[in-house]
């Protein structure tokens, strides 16, 4: 073998030396690769941080322009630069590269690959030589590349630029993308990218509006703005807008008005101010409207309230105020101004009851007792004004008017009441008021020895006495009302006054909590059971001879259909139907407003009577004849099912019998009616022939006729009982000062509450799942105060 022959060892030596000097040529590519674009790496690197930091996009759009194209520039300047003094590594600089890395002396690699033309003791000396520098050869081995710039940047300017990159990313967080993209695309720097936006529009509370939504998440919910149509707001609203995103300040401008966001975290921003105008409502993001929205505001309008008919006085003596009221949203508050006019005093001022309303008339009634005021008796200016919640007033045309007075009739109550007329207009005169107190108390045989009249009056004259303040004479005087009262009508005044703060309580808890709703139907009840009691024992002495009758009927079918009404009014207030129960309890009101101790003759009343129980006797018959007809029917719709199927059909004989009770019952009312001295409604004939006619067609089987006599006589019965009531509601109106009422203040015969019907158990129980899931929503902390008080309107309405 010559000497440059090679064995397969040194040939399979040489491949993985070469295979190792092309790592370590491409390390030397990767170095000078490195140290050609440092340079614009650390460019572009300062440029990126700028553009996180937002700076690039604070810059008008020429100057960015410019700086980007810049930047353009210098990058390719660097690297033309930087790829001119660039030469590709040879094998004999990778050579040197990798002896130097591993310490090698001798160039071990240059001898590996070096031959020798020679042969005899020199080829053997020289190939001995050849396996000591194959094992240092194969011993070689590549190291990373030497990526370190500390020659060629002594001033750090690396560090410096990926310091400004970092600190750019940690203030652009999740908005680092699109603030690149802006500042290497100056045209998506223009359009801003794609902030998402959220804003709505909150109206004022006592308009009781929803929120306007206006976008959520950037997509625009409030209709198509874009075809001009201005979103209504109402005045006074609220504009609550957020942007996440965007590299500017966003600006929200509304004609003249501009308004700049706060910044409430990484990259978003908050808005709320108010909108004072109508116009384009613009969302600016730079120089660009990310957004936009036509407006246009619906102005609150002043309220209207007027009297629906001149104050009255109920036979109970209160002044009975009809009005109405209107507004777009409602009446925070409604008084009664009382001037008088034939002496000199202040207004008197009466609050009335406000509402919510949606343009549409709100008709009230308010019943006020003034008997005990100075005024009462005298001539008055009454005015009504009104104010709404944003501060508006209204007032109504004048009216003039007396002022109900309370006559007594007991000579006591008279004389005390002259003396506190006079101890109020002239205080002064308090010594004469004190003598005359004091020569009534000592007739007690006047007031029948009442211990009570005696010690408020021997009160009342050391009072006067022993005190000159104006405090001593308002007590004074409100001791001798009282006293007057009890004399004149015993403890019915007194009850009734109770009664009257009861009702008051109960209206204001409709409003509020329900165990504040059930305490106020409690004592409503409890008092309406003492005025009931108080009256009945009144009208007992008045009518002896109706007093064992009368008194405890009343009492059975008053007491129960009014504790009824009170237990309704809980009912419809619990289901959320506060508007119905506000209605059935201004009924109560005016029931109990129009009771009166004045009586029926025992004939007229035992009329009366048997009307209403002849009324509510031919309801119930009415419900049994239409059962009847039911049962008919089906019997025949049964009887053609079988005829079809040729078997046996059924007879009518235990229906026939069943219309022939019907008929006697019908029968036994008419003679009750008769006696008792009711002329009976031409109904009832008809009603008593359609019957018997009905009862003939089912005993020969004719099912046709029989249905069609029996739906007549359903018809003629209800006819019957509304004729009824009518009948015994015209008695009782015969009673001077009822108003049509009968003495307890009903609405004679047939009052119920079935005008205020509650939802059935399928309304109930969506109501009821309504109002938990708003009572749910609200008490979750995640959701925003806006829709907390969305939540808290809605849940004002139950």
């Amino acid at each position: 073998m010559k000497g440059r022959e090679q064995t397969a060892d040194e040939i399979r030596l040489r491949a993985e030396v070469r295979r190792r000097l092309a790592v370590v040529r491409a390390c030397l590519v990767l170095e000078r690769l490195w140290r050609l674009v440092w340079p614009a790496a650390v460019l572009i690197a300062f440029y990126a941080s700028a553009a996180l930091l937002g700076l690039l996009a604070a810059l008008p759009v020429a100057v960015h322009g410019l700086l980007f194209g810049l930047l353009a520039g210098g990058v390719m300047l660097l690297l033309w630069r930087g790829a001119k003094r660039m030469r590709w590594p040879e094998e004999r600089q990778a050579r040197r590269r990798l002896e130097a890395d591993n310490a090698a002396a001798h160039r071990p690699l240059d001898a590996l690959f070096d031959g020798i033309a020679m042969s005899g003791g020199g080829a053997a000396l020289w190939r001995r030589y050849r396996r000591v520098v194959a094992a240092r050869a194969l011993a070689l081995r590549p190291h990373p590349p030497r990526l370190s710039l500390s020659a060629e940047d002594p001033r750090a300017l690396r560090a410096l630029a990926a310091l400004a990159l970092l600190v750019g990313f940690l203030h652009a967080g999740a908005d680092s993308g699109r603030r690149l993209a802006a500042g290497f695309i100056p045209s998506l720097a223009e359009r801003g990218g794609a902030p998402l936006i959220d804003a709505w529009i909150t109206p004022p509370d006592y308009t009781g509006r929803s929120p306007i939504v206006l976008s959520v998440a950037g997509e625009s919910t409030a209709g198509d703005t874009r075809a001009g149509v201005p979103l209504e707001v109402p005045a006074g609203s609220t504009l609550i807008a957020r942007v996440q995103g965007g590299t500017t300040v966003p600006r929200m401008v509304l004609g003249d008005r501009r308004h700049d966001f706060t910044r409430a975290g990484e990259a978003d921003y908050r808005l709320e101010a108010p909108i004072e105008a109508s116009g384009r409502l613009e969302l600016r993001m730079g120089r660009r409207v990310a957004a936009q929205w036509p407006i246009a505001i619906l102005a609150d309008r002043p309220p209207v309230i007027g009297f629906t008919r001149p104050p009255g006085e109920t036979p109970r003596h209160s002044l009975r105020i009809d009005y109405t009221l209107l507004d777009d949203y409602g009446v925070t508050e409604a008084r009664l101004e009382l001037t008088p006019r034939e002496i000199d005093g202040p207004p008197l001022v009466v609050t009335l009851r406000g509402g919510t309303m949606r343009d549409e008339p709100l008709a009230l009634t308010a019943y006020e007792d003034l008997t005990a005021h100075v005024y009462a008796g005298s001539e008055v200016t009454a005015v009504l004004t009104a104010r709404d919640a944003a501060g508006q007033e209204a007032a109504s045309e004048p009216m003039v008017l007396r002022l109900p007075e309370r006559h007594f009739t007991h000579p006591v109550a008279r004389a005390l009441v002259a003396v506190r007329k006079s101890l109020i207009r002239a205080p002064e005169a308090r010594e004469q008021a004190a003598e005359r107190i004091d020569a009534i108390s000592r007739d007690v045989g006047a007031y029948d020895g009442d211990l009570t009249v005696f010690a408020a009056l021997r009160g009342s004259f050391w009072r006067l006495e022993e005190s000159d303040d104006v405090a001593a004479t308002s007590e004074v005087a409100a001791l001798l009302w009282d006293t007057a009262l009890r004399l004149e009508d015993g403890q019915v005044s007194l009850a009734a006054r109770s009664l009257s703060e009861s009702l008051e309580a109960l209206e204001e808890a409709l409003s509020g909590a329900p165990a504040d709703l059930a305490a106020a139907a409690d004592r409503l009840a409890r008092s309406m059971q003492e005025f009931l009691s108080q009256l009945g024992r009144q009208q007992a002495g008045m009518a002896p001879r109706m007093a064992e009758n009368r008194a405890a009927e009343a009492t059975v079918i008053g007491a129960d259909l009014l504790q009824d009404m009170v237990r309704q009014i809980q009912r419809l207030a619990a289901a959320g139907e506060t508007d119905a129960a506000r209605r059935m309890l201004a009924a109560l009101r005016e029931i109990m407003e129009n009771a009166t101790t004045d009586t029926l003759s025992p004939e007229d009343y035992k009329r009366a009577m048997a009307a209403g129980r002849a009324q509510r006797a031919l309801e119930k018959l009415g419900e049994s004849q239409q059962d009847a007809l039911n049962d008919t029917s089906r019997q025949a719709l049964l009887n053609r099912l079988l005829a079809g199927q040729k078997r046996p059909q059924r007879g009518y004989g235990p229906l026939a019998s069943e219309q022939r009770q019907l008929a006697a019952t019908l029968d036994g009312v008419r003679r009750e009616l008769e006696g008792s001295g009711v002329e009976s409604p031409d109904a009832l004939s008809r009603a008593a022939s359609a019957m018997r006619e009905a009862a003939r067609a089912l005993a020969e089987n004719g099912a046709p006729q029989a249905i069609h006599a029996q739906s007549k006589a359903v018809q003629a019965l209800a006819e019957a009982a509304e004729a009824l009531g009518q009948e015994a509601a015209r008695a009782m109106a015969s009673m001077p000062g009822t108003g049509g009422l009968d003495p307890l203040g009903r609405p004679y015969p047939g009052l119920s509450t079935r005008d205020w019907l509650l939802p059935d158990k399928a309304g109930m129980r969506a109501a009821r799942r309504i109002l938990e899931e708003l009572r749910r929503r609200i008490s979750d902390p995640a959701i925003s105060p806006a829709e907390r008080d969305y939540l808290r309107r809605l849940l004002r309405r139950f």
